[in-house]
């Protein structure tokens, strides 16, 4: 990761792997280590879902603000890359 003098950040999971929502825990608290905005605070972090153009990805909504909520991401939306669906 990458985040000198950064303002924000985007954190991606994979709707088709849950691993990577559970991963997603991690990586905001690395982010929360390594870089603060100029007053202390943590930085914002936008979730993106990725590859929800895929049907039957197994992700619900609910498992995702769950994890949003637990680790204290305010953000997120689904992506489908492949198809630039909300990009």
């Amino acid at each position: 990761m990458y985040y000198r003098n950064a303002l924000a950040a985007c954190v991606v999971c994979d709707c088709t792997r849950k691993d990577t929502l559970a991963s997603i825990v991690k990586w905001k608290s690395q982010v929360d280590e390594k870089v603060q905005l100029p007053n202390g605070q943590p930085l914002p972090i936008l979730l993106l879902v990725n590859k929800c153009d895929i049907e039957d990805n197994g992700m619900t909504d609910e498992d995702i603000q769950s994890v949003c909520q637990q680790c204290g991401i305010k953000q997120w939306m689904r992506v489908g890359v492949a198809m630039c669906s909300s990009l």
